[in-house]
């Protein structure tokens, strides 16, 4: 590992072990589909038996000491002694959660959850302001995991999962940019020869830009989106317009309001300080405007019940993270 041959030797191997095993990846019967994304395989099949059938074809390879399987990895949607863990109505796949029934895609944050958030965000330079780059690092924290297959209603029909899909990216971004304001706090607090506290009049400042700087994601993330399920109409063909992918049922402002969700649900999943109470409270205000309102209405109004609110399923995925 380590030299960019490593993934071409990697798929060489594994592509003549599975010529040896299965006779090639298209050979394998018309139920089944086999991925393999460098050396982390994903089977799906509609016969159970044929999912058997290969797990033990690849615990006799590995017998034969073609490959070492990591048996905490392995992931079923049925009861198997080769499961490291119970079947589950989700399992995670190479960053993305597979729904077992109706093959629906969102991100997993399984992940992040045993990394401490502090270590996932970048060192500020002592050198630059704090307040500097923070917007371009905000905008590189919701950037990365978007991906199209999580707004292509081929996969994702429901539009109740790519809202949580996009909730779920939210709360992961704003996790990362309140442990990256703490973490840039602290480093101001150690460089400083003073502990007097800042004066009432910059908590103010620094809230209202902070508060700028949330509004600008939110929109940046809303535009992303919307770039995103262009292409996929671009790609699709659409014609006459009546096949129109999951993505454009979800609002621009239900995006935006979403964003403005998860970040109250990262202050509240780990208050620090009076910023976070004085942020929270300027998005409760922007919540209470016409559009945000009405968004944060509808998004209410399509929660499941079992989740207790967007608001608390927001707090629920940001408490989840490992936050020390």
């Amino acid at each position: 590992q380590g030299s960019v041959l490593s993934t071409l030797m990697c798929n060489l191997y594994y592509g003549a072990i599975e010529s040896e095993l299965f006779g090639g990846m298209n050979a394998l019967p018309e139920s089944c589909v086999l991925v393999r994304l460098v050396d982390d395989y994903l089977f799906i099949s509609t016969s159970e038996q044929d999912a058997r059938d290969f797990l033990s074809t690849m615990q006799s390879a590995e017998q034969l000491g073609h490959f070492k399987l990591s048996q905490n990895k392995i992931r079923t949607s049925f009861s198997s002694p080769y499961a490291h863990s119970s079947p589950t109505p989700w399992f995670s796949w190479c960053g993305i959660e597979i729904g077992t029934r109706s093959l629906s895609v969102r991100p997993s944050l399984a992940r992040f959850q045993d990394i401490p958030v502090s270590d996932l965000v970048g060192v500020v330079d002592g050198h630059q302001k704090p307040g500097a780059c923070l917007k371009r690092r905000m905008v590189s924290y919701f950037a990365p995991k978007l991906h199209g297959i999580l707004l292509d209603s081929v996969v994702n029909p429901s539009t109740e999962i790519v809202r949580e899909s996009l909730l779920r990216l939210a709360v992961l971004g704003a996790v990362k940019v309140h442990a990256d304001i703490i973490k840039t706090d602290q480093r101001r607090t150690a460089s400083t020869a003073s502990t007097r506290p800042p004066s009432p009049s910059f908590q103010r400042i620094r809230c209202r830009f902070l508060f700028r700087c949330i509004r600008h994601v939110a929109h940046y993330f809303a535009r992303l989106v919307g770039r995103h399920v262009r292409r996929l109409q671009r790609r699709a063909d659409l014609g006459d317009g009546s096949h129109e992918t999951a993505a454009t049922m979800v609002e621009k402002d239900d995006i935006v309001a979403l964003v403005y969700i998860a970040f109250l649900g990262a202050f509240a999943a780990r208050p620090a300080g009076s910023f976070a109470s004085r942020v929270s409270g300027t998005i409760l205000k922007e919540l209470r405007g016409p559009q945000a309102h009405a968004a944060f209405t509808r998004l209410s109004r399509t929660d499941d019940a079992h989740t207790g609110g967007v608001l608390a399923q927001a707090a629920e995925y940001a408490q989840s993270f490992k936050l020390q």
